[in-house]
Formats: C-alpha cells, structure tokens, sequence
C-alpha cells in the first residue's frame, strides 16, 4: 500500500474545499412557534449498501452519475481501492485511478451495482488506462441518442504543490454504453482547449438544442464559466464549435476577446446542474474545506444570473477530527426522495482510511421537501 503522501487522488480535493457555518432556520418571534423548514435531508444507510456489497470494490470517490436509460445508471469513480484477497481488506487491496460502475434500478436502496475496471498480469487496473505518467479522474457526461459524450481530467505527477497537475481534460464518445461496459467501443473527440477553465469536469446535461458544460477554473480558484454546443452536432461527436456565455451573451469561442462572464464564483472542482420539478435549474457542490456542507444554487436558465448558496446538508463526518467532506453531487435520476445527493468523507491520516470501512465510500443523503 501507499502511504498518504502518495495518493494525489485523496489529496486533489483538499485545495476546493473550505468551512461554512449551517445555515439557521428561521425563527418566529418568541410566543409563536418556528415555521417548519420547507425541506429536510438526512443520511439514507439503506441506499448506503449499494456501494458496500461487491466483494472487491471497496471504496472510491467522484462519484458523477450518469441516465442511461432503461433503469441503468452509470457510476464515475476517481481512486478506487480493489480487494486483491477475499479478507476484503484495504490493508490488501490496490488502488487505481479510476473505475466505473452500472445500476441497475432507479432507487437505490433496492437496485444492483456491478463494478467494473480493467485486470492486467491478473491485477487490477484503471477502467480508463494511464499512460507515460497521465492518468484519468472523472469529469461528467450526457447521454445522447447516439451514443454517451464523457469528459475525464488529464493528470500528470509533478514534483512541487500536491504532487500532481490536472492539466487538461479530454473527451470521449462511447459507440454502444447499452453493452457491457468492458464491451464499449470509445473514440477520442477533439476540441480546443481554454487556459481559463478546465471543460467538462464540473456539470454536464442537455436540452432540445444544445449540450452544456460547466467548467470550473482550475487550478485556481474555481470560478464556473459555461460552455455550450449544437445538440445535433454533439450527437455526431462533433465538439468543434463551442459558444462560451460572455458579457454579451452567447459568443462563438474564436471570437472570444479574454475570458467569458464567470457565472458564480467559489465553485469546485466538482459539482452537478441539472433542470429542477420546476422548470428551472439546481447546482450542488461541497463548500470549503474540511468541515463542509453541501450547497445549492438555483437559476432559471443554465446562464443564471444564479442565486447565493443555501445550505442543504452537513454531513456529520464534517464533526470528526481529521476528516474531510467533497465530491456533493445530485443524482436526479435516482428515485426515493425528493432530492438524492451523494458525498465522500476521507480522512487525513491514509491508516484511518486503511482500516476504518466507515470513510471513503459515497455516502447518499435523502432530501424531503423543496429546498
């Protein structure tokens, strides 16, 4: 096993995470009784089991699902610890850059989940492979009638910072994600990249018209631009001709005169925009560092202008010395709840991850109510 020093996974979300206080309820005046919230959210263990029960995958972070229809769902994983013994242990496991996994069943608390990554020399390896030094995190897709469009981030080690540079994005076209996934034919889609954001790795859905992505800043500090392509161009894999929401609305990317307008600041690495019940549109994200809570946004069109943040959730992990609390996300294709959001909880001593099976997995929130 590695020590903690060296699992830049672990370490990747500890620079876009900060404290933010809970929110208070509001309360009446002293003779009258509080007004209940207009929602409520809490820890869902019975959906928490579909990420515990395979006997090799224990453990990984990420965490972006993806509709594909049908009742499948499909999971994106960063560092993910695969069991190399039936003790089912960290202590004797190895870690890969990413994996991925299929649901099947839109609720979680009774679906399936099979896991899959790749095996060479009867190891396991990354689902997506590295090569001469880069590897791949998950970004976020869409699923589209052609085939699936999926955004990873390109990561290379570096000798100063933590170890690592996520220095690209890259993405790629899945020809037939109805099969197997160890069956699925890819081919590479080009596109020009930006030096002021990192396309793809936050974020990503479609409309009628268009396929959007949400681009946070990074490195840096997280600023989210939007970035958006013809839907029937995207169906073909074609992302050539890209439009960036500027000060003057939308504008063609070759045309760009700078940076495009920031739609919010304090984003991060990872997040999820998805349209809401209410025809308009919901951003989750983890907030700070460490002791976090996961926050919303809402706007009434993928543009904005988007509102400040409301607290949803803080995980109680966020409580426990030494812990750390990313990777918030809304999963609006899974049923039972309102809202499904998941996060990860890890820990800044790697032995603690080793050997506590509480930390490092994602964990499901249940939220009632309309935040």
């Amino acid at each position: 096993m590695r020590a903690w020093s060296e699992m830049p996974c672990l370490r990747l979300f500890i620079s876009a995470m900060g404290l933010v206080a809970l929110m208070a309820c509001s309360s009446g005046s002293s003779n009258k009784a509080s007004p209940p919230p207009p929602f409520s959210a809490a820890p869902w263990p019975e959906a928490n089991a579909l990420f515990e029960r395979d006997p090799a995958w224990i453990g990984g972070d990420g965490a972006y699902s993806i509709d594909l229809g049908g009742g499948r769902i499909l999971w994106l994983f960063g560092d993910s610890f695969i069991a190399t013994s039936a003790a089912r242990k960290r202590t004797e496991s190895r870690i890969i850059r990413n994996s991925i996994a299929i649901q099947q069943g839109n609720n979680p608390s009774t679906a399936t989940m099979h896991f899959s990554w790749r095996t060479s020399n009867g190891q396991p390896t990354s689902f997506f492979p590295e090569s001469n030094g880069v590897w791949f995190w998950p970004g976020h897709g869409v699923r589209l009638n052609s085939g699936l469009l999926l955004f990873l981030m390109r990561v290379r080690a570096s000798s100063g910072g933590l170890g690592f540079t996520v220095d690209d994005s890259v993405c790629l076209f899945i020809e037939n994600p109805g099969d197997d996934p160890q069956a699925w034919r890819s081919r590479g889609v080009s596109f020009t990249p930006v030096s002021f954001a990192m396309i793809g790795v936050g974020g990503v859905m479609a409309d009628a018209q268009y396929v959007y992505a949400y681009s946070p800043r990074e490195p840096g500090n997280h600023d989210v631009f939007l970035v958006r392509w013809s839907k029937a161009q995207a169906t073909l894999g074609d992302l050539s001709k890209p439009e960036w929401w500027a000060s003057n609305g939308w504008m063609a990317q070759a045309s760009l005169q700078g940076e495009p307008r920031v739609l919010f600041a304090n984003g991060q690495t990872e997040f999820t925009v998805n349209p809401n019940s209410r025809g308009a549109f919901t951003e989750i994200q983890s907030s700070g560092f460490g002791a976090t809570d996961i926050i919303l946004r809402t706007a009434s069109a993928p543009e904005g202008p988007w509102s400040s943040s409301t607290t949803l959730y803080t995980p109680p992990e966020s409580s426990r010395a030494g812990a750390f609390v990313y990777a918030g996300k809304a999963h609006p294709e899974l049923q039972g709840a309102d809202m499904v959001l998941t996060y990860v909880a890890n820990h800044s001593d790697f032995a603690m991850v080793q050997n506590d099976m509480s930390l490092y997995f994602p964990r499901f929130v249940k939220v009632t109510g309309t935040p």
